[in-house]
């Protein structure tokens, strides 16, 4: 068994000497670590020897299928550039990693978050625990088959794409389980449009998808 770590690069992400640091770690646990972003993306100082993937499509979905079709591991773990972890926590992981079973973790926001991201963070648990439909931020594992066998992420939509793909993968029969540990993600879209209105789009596309809108229904 073996495990490929795909990060996808956006435009806006940073390389502090921290994150640097956090992500070096990933390859005492993960067979390869695959960096997949646009030209732009690649302009920032990236670490030495990981592997590069350069697309001229910055759209999320995109970014992480590139890097599912390129990894060469049987397992493959989806990691946001912005969140921050725990190296022991993946190591758990592996050792449980089984096929038909997508994993993920509890998610946290990192500081400075603003103090009702915690109710966002209670709501997108809950999402997971209970409607088992975790977000991509949760770091979504799984066998590299099974991803294929259902059809890999939707790059029709712009957001969404992780629980589109989850119903899928619910659909076919698979199983869904919470790893232990948690992942911190970034409070940036709340800091930057505010915490009202990142809370009032996300509600609003949650409603329409529980609805059972189809995916071009939920562009707009």
């Amino acid at each position: 068994m073996s495990l490929s770590c795909i990060i996808p690069l956006e435009a806006h992400n940073e390389w502090t000497v921290e994150k640097t640091e956090k992500v070096l770690s990933l390859k005492t646990v993960f067979d390869e670590v695959i960096l997949v972003g646009s030209d732009q993306s690649f302009q920032l100082r990236l670490p030495p020897n990981f592997k590069r993937i350069s697309t001229t499509d910055a759209k999320l979905a995109h970014l992480l299928n590139k890097g599912a079709q390129e990894a060469t591991s049987t397992y493959l773990s989806f990691l946001l550039f912005d969140s921050d972890f725990e190296i022991l926590n993946f190591q758990k992981l592996r050792l449980g990693l089984k096929e038909k079973v997508l994993f993920y973790f509890d998610l946290q926001f990192s500081n400075p978050a603003p103090a009702l991201c915690g109710v966002n963070a209670w709501a997108a648990n809950a999402r997971a625990d209970i409607a088992r439909t975790p977000f991509f931020e949760q770091c979504l594992t799984l066998s590299k088959k099974d991803f294929y066998a259902v059809g890999a992420f939707n790059e029709i939509l712009s957001e969404g794409a992780d629980a589109e793909f989850i119903k899928r993968w619910r659909k076919a029969g698979n199983q869904i389980q919470k790893a232990k540990g948690c992942i911190y993600t970034s409070p940036r879209k709340y800091i930057q449009n505010g915490w009202l209105k990142s809370t009032q789009r996300s509600i609003a596309w949650n409603l329409k998808f529980w609805a059972g809108k189809e995916p071009k229904e939920l562009l707009s």
